[in-house]
């Protein structure tokens, strides 16, 4: 079998960082999306830090002597998922079926990784009726 001519960014043999200031440029780029950049990158260092959190992510385990940057990408875009202000509201929940969203592609499911500001339960008898917040129970197709 043929060897794989494809290489992943931050390989050993693709000539990118994997981290240092470019990982750091893109973390940044995450925080600002989800409007938390100053509040989110004071976050970052407390986390995988003794005394701080874990990442939401992984289990990256806390060193002895951690350095400022103790994480992952992925773990800053989970937290910035995580910090995110962006809301979905009630309104959005009625306005698009359970059978609408299916169809969507996954990022535009919940616009912008927002997150949710109710607890959601699927009240109606079909699939393809409405999912609605507890608090209203319109199965209107």
């Amino acid at each position: 079998m043929p060897e794989s001519k494809v290489l992943l960014q931050g390989s050993q043999t693709d000539g990118t960082p994997a981290g240092g200031w470019p990982a750091l440029s893109a973390v940044n780029k995450h925080l600002l999306h989800q409007h938390v950049l100053i509040k989110g990158n004071r976050t970052l260092l407390s986390m995988n830090k003794p005394g701080g959190f874990d990442c939401p992510s992984c289990s990256w385990p806390d060193p002895k002597k951690p350095h400022t940057f103790e994480y992952c990408e992925n773990g800053a875009k989970a937290l910035a998922w995580e910090s995110t202000k962006k809301r979905v509201t009630p309104e959005f929940f009625a306005r698009h079926t359970v059978s609408e969203l299916a169809t969507w592609k996954q990022k535009a499911v919940l616009p912008s990784r927002c997150a949710t500001t109710q607890p959601l339960t699927n009240t109606c008898p079909s699939p393809g009726t409405r999912r609605s917040p507890r608090s209203a129970q319109s199965c209107a197709a």
